[in-house]
């Protein structure tokens, strides 16, 4: 992917995981600092992107990949200093098992309430720095970030 990226000029997204896709939850997901080590994943990523020629890239911090909801909770607060860092974020949330586990409903995507979990979420990852928001619900989330934007300028530094 560094390659294609850099040869066609074209931003990568460098999302963190341990595993595979299908096979995240079969991984440890243990981690020491969840906050520092996604963070420092995803810059030695990026680095390793423009260091071989490719536009600034994007980070996704991969919330629900071999995570627990404690771990999730973390990387979102911790989205402040990673953006920080000066990079555009992706967060992408949406219908993941581990709000309908914080609804008290186990890792379900069929669960009542998860549109709305859903929605606060991306509505607090926006708020804290996130760029860009992938969603199933596209017209609710795009009423949503619509208040996000306007409310922004008087966030604070969480909210540039």
């Amino acid at each position: 992917m560094i390659a294609v990226a850099a040869e066609h000029g074209l931003p990568g997204v460098v999302m963190h995981m341990r595993g595979r896709p299908h096979g995240h939850y079969d991984v440890d997901q243990t981690y020491e600092d969840i906050a520092g080590e996604v963070r420092g994943f995803l810059l030695e990523r990026a680095s390793a992107l423009e260091a071989a020629g490719a536009p600034r890239p994007w980070l996704d911090p991969g919330f629900e990949f071999a995570k627990s909801l404690d771990d999730n909770l973390r990387l979102l607060g911790d989205l402040p200093a990673l953006a920080a860092e000066g990079y555009p974020l992706l967060v992408s949330a949406s219908r993941k098992g581990f709000l309908a586990e914080a609804l008290g409903h186990g890792k379900r995507q069929d669960a009542p309430g998860l549109l709305e979990a859903t929605l606060a979420f991306h509505t607090l990852a926006a708020a804290l720095g996130a760029h860009v928001i992938r969603a199933h619900d596209v017209e609710a989330h795009a009423h949503a970030m619509r208040l996000v934007g306007a409310a922004r300028p008087y966030l604070g530094e969480a909210g540039r």
